[in-house]
């Protein structure tokens, strides 16, 4: 018993992950978001207005307890106010920074950056994010070329939190972009950060102690490897494995030595017949499988097996719903409940999952667009390793899905005239009790027009004058989850 109440005691202590935020990624400020709490169980999924627009580099940080502490889109920091925490501004300064990724709804890196906490100091968090640079001689291509760390102080700014070092200097060399990723030394406090090297087969590893940064080594090991337009990498939750998927260079794994940083037992596999140059991986709470999402294809390998190669399995093949772009496949990341989500490389408002990873082949259970989130999100889903390696199990099976929090199936609503110019009427079944909002967003996902509805009375109008012509999505929200969405053309 009472070595059941030490685990239990340590796995309720590592809620770092248990917030997790997704934004729209467009210019506007702020803008809808969701916020899924896996805190509640069964877990909640709710309506957020948010500081930051979340694009593809996100993070969500939680203190050891679960309480959301703040997030960042590698632009800046802000609060749980939705405010830019104190000094927490101009991340990653630049070209890209002022022209492109932070005037466009945030940086575009995935797995560009990874906050920790740090060792022996559970009131200050280090945020590692990588700079972009941009080359255009002899072809336009986009990189890392700096790491920096930042660094935030909880206890200050009346528990708001405050960066006290900004864009400090780690490491400065021709890096992947993206890929960033982290797991816990065989020592069980510090930290091994491992970024691979642009085009290259070179692996960058940091290792943070509580006094910083105390070591830096690259290590050649595998095949070059370019990882093109979008790729992700992850560590096994055992630590053991260290895995990346990219569309040219396709699945490579290597064994990792938790005490020395070393990779080592290089192997590939090939995903044949994939066009596509986004992707995603993740593997199993059991550190077992590793899925690769492929766009349209969802694949299984089995670490276990005597070859890679010969144990994939398609697991899932796209089926084609659009909500309201299509919900294809991208950027995975295991989550505090043992599931697996997938996010899309369109502006939606779902997520698949994978219900049970540990069960191999078919049973693995992929549940496309199961999850409905409570706004739109573009290509935005956080990066985590495991914070509980050491203290017990990398997730908690107990926590469930509320069947509420299942994709809701559309209700009937009937909108006219379409293309409009001047108004929109919207017609309404019963299942409209109110109250309920209505929402005119445009194909970024911005809310151009809405209107508030207390007591459904079969009718309504929605102005569309002064609103550009073009494409637009109106949506009936009830109860922070979206009911409906119907596509309308504005013509001027």
């Amino acid at each position: 018993m009472l070595l059941f109440f030490i685990h239990s005691s340590a796995f309720s202590q590592a809620k770092y992950d248990y917030n997790w935020l997704f934004g729209r990624g467009s210019p506007t400020v702020p803008g809808d978001g969701t916020l899924i709490n896996f805190n509640d169980n069964p877990i909640t999924i709710s309506f957020r207005e948010l500081g930051a627009e979340l694009n593809q580099t996100n993070t969500t940080i939680s203190d050891k307890d679960g309480n959301l502490l703040f997030y960042t889109n590698g632009c800046y920091i802000s609060d749980i106010t939705n405010n830019v925490m104190m000094n927490g501004d101009s991340l990653n300064p630049g070209r890209l920074h002022n022209d492109f990724w932070c005037n466009s709804g945030g940086y575009s890196a995935a797995q560009g950056l990874i906050a920790l906490p740090k060792p022996n100091d559970e009131e200050k968090y280090l945020l590692f994010h990588i700079k972009d640079t941009l080359i255009t001689d002899p072809v336009i291509d986009v990189y890392g070329d700096i790491l920096y760390c930042t660094t935030i102080d909880m206890t200050l700014n009346n528990g708001l939190g405050a960066v006290i070092k900004k864009n400090e200097l780690i490491i400065q060399d021709s890096l992947a972009g993206p890929e960033l990723t982290a797991v816990i030394h065989s020592n069980g406090l510090d930290w091994w950060i491992l970024s691979p090297k642009h085009m290259s087969n070179g692996y960058v590893t940091l290792l943070l102690t509580e006094n910083g940064i105390d070591t830096i080594f690259e290590q050649s090991i595998g095949i070059p490897m370019d990882p093109g337009g979008g790729s992700q990498a992850v560590f096994s939750p055992d630590g053991t494995t260290y895995a990346r998927y990219n569309p040219f260079d396709d699945l490579v794994v290597f064994d990792f030595d938790r005490a020395t940083g070393l990779l080592s037992n290089f192997r590939q596999a090939n995903i044949q017949g994939e066009n596509t140059n986004a992707v995603g991986i993740a593997i199993s709470p059991n550190s077992r499988f590793v899925y690769c999402s492929a766009k349209f294809n969802i694949y299984q390998f089995d670490l276990e097996a005597d070859d890679l190669q010969f144990s994939r399995v398609k697991v899932a093949t796209y089926d084609g719903f659009m909500s309201p772009f299509p919900t294809n496949f991208y950027l995975a990341q295991l989550g505090p409940d043992c599931r697996i989500y997938i996010n899309s490389t369109n502006s939606v408002d779902v997520l698949h999952t994978i219900n049970h990873p540990d069960e191999k082949g078919l049973a693995c259970d992929v549940a496309q667009h199961s999850i409905q989130l409570a706004s739109n999100h573009v290509f935005s889903i956080p990066n985590y390793p495991n914070y509980r390696l050491g203290l017990g199990p990398p997730c908690d099976t107990s926590i469930v899905v509320a069947t509420q929090n299942i994709f809701i199936p559309q209700t009937k609503i009937k909108v006219y005239p379409n293309p409009a110019s001047e108004v929109i009427h919207v017609e309404f079944d019963n299942n409209f009790t109110g109250p309920f909002t209505l929402k005119l967003k445009n194909a970024l996902g911005a809310t151009v027009r809405k209107k508030r509805v207390e007591v459904n009375l079969g009718m309504e109008q929605l102005l569309v004058d002064g609103i550009p012509g073009g494409i637009y999505f109106l949506e009936v929200v009830m109860d922070n989850q979206r009911r409906h969405v119907e596509k309308v053309l504005i013509v001027k």
